[in-house]
């Protein structure tokens, strides 16, 4: 959101920029797959150039990456960064992810962490007794479903991976080139700018649709609820007033602030 007279709001500080020197080097954490996915520690990438059952996509994901495997996005950010991917590349989707079901608890698990999914996926065991695996799909308000897993799907595939962040700017994350980081200071504005330039960041400029989709569900994973400053400030051209971003000084675009 814009500047306001408030005196105090909670501010949002975004990693340092590529050009600065405390992140020059920066790697993208997914360079061994093109056009993937990171979040939380995960690399996603879909596959659509093969159509396998459950198991042969397990495979599939081992042979691409020595450490690959169906993916299992076990948080709402995973979902809905995997969401926001597939929206502008591959709309109407359904392909595997790894989870399946458990006949010892009666449930769905997640195969490599074993972990419980909790919001079970949409869907019944097959009547015919076969093993029911897990499917994505944005096809619908759920977004797990459940499938035979002798039916022949894309898929999806993740692979672990260690934050870039990490070691550039303590408790941030990577997304998109850069290192964002909650502060959960009460400062006036040049304040929070400040504090940001001292270690050698700025204020989180959310420029595109995918990065305020982004820091929404980092607002949300960390029960964020007040407002919080962002890298704009308040311009007037002749008697008209808007706001620009501090860095670019591009004008910001409404849809783009309404968090």
């Amino acid at each position: 959101m814009a500047v306001s007279d408030m005196d105090f709001w909670f501010f949002v500080g975004f990693g340092v920029l590529l050009l600065s020197s405390q992140i020059q080097g920066l790697l993208w954490p997914c360079m061994f797959w093109d056009d993937a996915v990171y979040i939380q520690g995960k690399c996603f990438k879909v596959f659509t150039d093969q159509w396998l059952d459950w198991d042969s996509a397990q495979e599939a994901c081992a042979f691409h990456s020595s450490s690959g495997r169906l993916a299992e996005p076990a948080t709402f950010r995973q979902l809905n960064a995997i969401t926001r991917h597939l929206e502008q590349r591959i709309p109407n989707f359904k392909g595997f992810v790894g989870g399946r079901y458990d006949e010892s608890i009666n449930g769905y698990t997640w195969a490599h962490e074993g972990n419980l999914i909790i919001n079970s996926p949409a869907g019944t065991i097959p009547s015919d007794g076969s093993q029911s695996c897990v499917t994505y799909s944005d096809q619908g308000i759920d977004l797990l479903h459940v499938d035979s897993c002798s039916t022949i799907y894309p898929f999806i595939c993740e692979q672990a991976v260690t934050d870039p962040c990490h070691l550039h700017l303590q408790g941030s994350e990577y997304y998109n080139g850069s290192c964002f980081l909650i502060q959960n200071t009460y400062l006036k504005n040049e304040e929070a700018q400040e504090h940001c330039r001292n270690i050698g960041a700025h204020l989180a400029e959310p420029v595109t649709i995918e990065m305020v989709g982004y820091l929404k569900d980092l607002l949300i994973s960390e029960s964020h609820t007040s407002p919080m400053w962002i890298g704009v400030k308040s311009i007037e051209r002749q008697g008209v007033y808007g706001a620009s971003w501090i860095t670019s000084g591009m004008s910001v675009k409404s849809s783009n602030v309404a968090f």
